[in-house]
C-alpha cells in the first residue's frame, strides 16, 4: 500500500506523459480524468457510493473535495490505481 505521497508521485508523472498539468491535485474531474474516465454526475455519484462517501447536505464544491480525498486514500490503498469498484 502506498501513501499519498507515492500517489502523487505516480499521478504527477502519468499527468506529464499524457500533457495533463497538475490540476489533478485540487480538482476531482480532473482527477477522474487522468485516471481515465468520464466525469459525469452519474459517475461521481457512483464513486460516492463505491468509496462509501455521504454527499447528501454538502454543496457541490464540499462533495468534490470529499470525493476527491477519498479518491486519493482508496488510490494510495490501490498503488496508485483506481479502485477496482471504478471500474463498474
Amino acid at each position: 500500500m502506498g501513501t499519498p505521497a507515492d500517489v502523487a508521485m505516480v499521478l504527477d508523472t502519468r499527468a506529464e506523459r499524457v500533457g495533463f498539468g497538475a490540476g489533478w491535485r485540487t480538482s476531482l474531474p480532473d482527477l477522474i480524468a487522468l485516471l481515465g474516465f468520464e466525469t459525469t454526475p452519474q459517475r461521481r455519484d457512483r464513486l460516492a457510493v463505491d468509496l462509501n462517501v455521504d454527499t447528501a447536505g454538502l454543496d457541490p464544491a464540499q462533495a468534490d473535495r470529499a470525493l476527491h480525498a477519498a479518491l486519493i486514500q482508496r488510490a494510495a490503498e490501490n498503488d496508485a490505481l483506481a479502485p477496482q469498484d471504478f471500474f463498474k
